[in-house]
């Protein structure tokens, strides 16, 4: 089950309303219905399972063709209909079509191949909704307490109590930035993603995308995602402010460090500063994740090479920076092939981070990732910067303007439920 399920529209709610429709062009799929049926019935009784019972809110599934006014039509029906999510099978490529459609309306979507639908793979279901509990506004995990004899009285941010570092006994927020850039010679924008942590649980996130125009600096659009997502993060806490900020840095090459800390830590200050929140009341740490390196780590057992276990973590030697605090972390377990470990450096930090402090806090965040139930190969609001960053191609690709991206993302920001429409 779930740590905690996606809240209820009401406490008289007996379940979670959703629609269920099939997406087709041409001709329309009329010899899909015992399939159609089968997944539904599987679908709604894991559901159960997990601690969010889906009831759907017509007697069978519905077919629209893709067309975008069609399918923004079909979403405004499903959300005055009382659809809290809306599962959709598509039977031809219209991802972007059907993301933009759902986003101009304010519904959660869960998109899945037709492929998928008539021969669902093992846990299938299973994988549909850990993403919409998280859409929903729902948190699938959480890291486990330790030590809860050791725990005063006073109240503490992280949740449950002593379950994540010291960082979090005070209101912190964790920080992914990524930067999606087009292929040279192209006119295309750049989408700028931010994502932030909303509270103790580490599992809610809202995000900010935007676009800077190709060959503009991103510095505006790093400020104003900042003072945004702080804003968010002051309104779900009670009007309490972050103490402590940490960023996880995606997409930097080593020859780049200066150019973050010359450029992009001054837009992120100048966020601060315009919300008149002065630099001695929090404290902030800057981390790059590097996964292009051509580092590897094995074991040598009995003269055979072999992956290294899942937490290995190098902080010394010959292989880091004798300038930075920086680490190799192998945090995933490689099914197939040779595991790459991922690289982590520390290249700005107010906060007073000590190695080992920064080596654990990332390796459990790898922990946190909503659509999987191990670690990852990354850490997690990095992870989640670029399928933000991913969201807001598509959505430009399907014809969204500029300023009507950075709408929509305002728009989730400020919902009720503080959904992860974006994963």
């Amino acid at each position: 089950r779930f740590f905690q399920p996606a809240p209820k529209a009401s406490l008289s709610s007996a379940g979670y309303p959703y629609a269920l429709v099939v997406v087709y062009r041409g001709r329309r799929p009329d010899n899909v219905q015992q399939q159609m049926g089968e997944f539904q019935r599987r679908l709604e009784s894991d559901s159960t399972i997990v601690g969010i019972p889906l009831q759907c809110i017509s007697p069978q599934y519905d077919l629209v063709e893709a067309n975008l006014h069609e399918l923004q039509n079909y979403f405004a029906y499903c959300k005055g209909g009382g659809a809290r999510c809306t599962v959709v099978v598509l039977n031809i490529d219209v991802y972007s079509d059907v993301k933009l459609a759902a986003d101009r309306v304010g519904m959660v979507t869960q998109c899945c191949k037709m492929n998928n639908v008539m021969k669902s793979p093992r846990g299938y279901h299973t994988n549909l909704l850990m993403k919409m509990n998280c859409k929903m506004g729902g948190v699938n995990q959480v890291l486990a307490e330790r030590s809860p004899g050791k725990i005063s009285g006073d109240a503490v941010f992280q949740v449950p109590r002593n379950s994540s570092s010291w960082l979090l006994d005070e209101p912190c927020m964790i920080m992914g930035i990524d930067v999606t850039h087009p292929e040279k010679g192209s006119s295309a924008p750049s989408v700028v993603a931010v994502v932030a942590t909303m509270d103790g649980t580490l599992g809610r996130y809202c995000a900010h995308m935007s676009v800077s125009p190709a060959g503009v600096e991103v510095l505006q659009s790093l400020t104003r995602a900042t003072k945004a997502l702080l804003q968010s993060f002051a309104q779900k806490n009670g009007g309490d402010m972050p103490k402590r900020i940490i960023i996880y840095r995606d997409g930097v090459a080593d020859n780049q460090f200066k150019e973050v800390l010359e450029k992009e830590y001054p837009a992120i200050m100048l966020a601060f500063d315009e919300l008149g929140y002065p630099e001695g009341q929090y404290g902030l740490a800057i981390i790059v994740c590097q996964k292009r390196h051509n580092t590897r780590l094995f074991y040598n057992m009995n003269g055979e090479y072999t992956n290294v276990c899942v937490g290995l973590c190098v902080g010394g030697g010959s292989i880091v920076s004798k300038q930075f605090n920086e680490f190799y972390l192998n945090s995933h377990l490689a099914v197939l092939g040779t595991s790459k470990p991922c690289k982590y450096t520390l290249i700005y930090d107010s906060i007073g981070l000590r190695l080992a402090e920064m080596e654990l806090l990332t390796f459990w965040m790898t922990h946190l990732y909503c659509r999987c139930t191990r670690s990852v190969s990354y850490a997690t609001p990095a992870y989640y910067a670029h399928w933000a960053a991913k969201r807001g191609s598509c959505l430009l690709k399907a014809g969204c303007r500029p300023d009507e991206l950075q709408t929509l993302c305002e728009q989730w920001m400020n919902d009720a439920n503080g959904g992860m429409y974006f994963i």
